[in-house]
């Protein structure tokens, strides 16, 4: 006999784990995006169709841009880390400088 054997249970042990019943129409998501960001940025976040590639395309546009901005603004940070403990220390690097300067040559490829 297995170890945690039921033997109510069905024979398949990931019975139920998705629900069958589940449709996800675009409506659905667009309601429960709603409900968690609100209008706003819902309609900031959100397209209006899935399947229009230039949509897409200006979504990827905006998440390049403010993943560009954020690299930049912690890169700069990262370079300071390493300034200040090659000061006080002598030694040290922020590794930063290399996974930041990374993610901002992805972001300025995408733009």
């Amino acid at each position: 006999m297995r170890s945690g054997y039921n033997p109510g249970r069905s024979s398949n042990p990931y019975t139920g784990i998705h629900n069958e019943n589940t449709s996800g129409t675009s409506s659905d998501y667009i309601q429960t995006y709603l409900n968690i960001l609100g209008p706003a940025l819902t309609t900031f976040i959100l397209s209006k169709d899935y399947t229009n590639p230039d949509e897409l395309q200006r979504r990827l546009r905006i998440y390049s841009l403010t993943l560009l901005i954020s690299s930049i603004f912690f890169w700069f940070w990262a370079i300071y880390n390493t300034w200040y403990l090659r000061l006080t220390n002598g030694t040290g690097m922020d590794l930063g400088i290399f996974s930041f300067f990374g993610t901002t040559t992805s972001s300025v490829w995408l733009l």
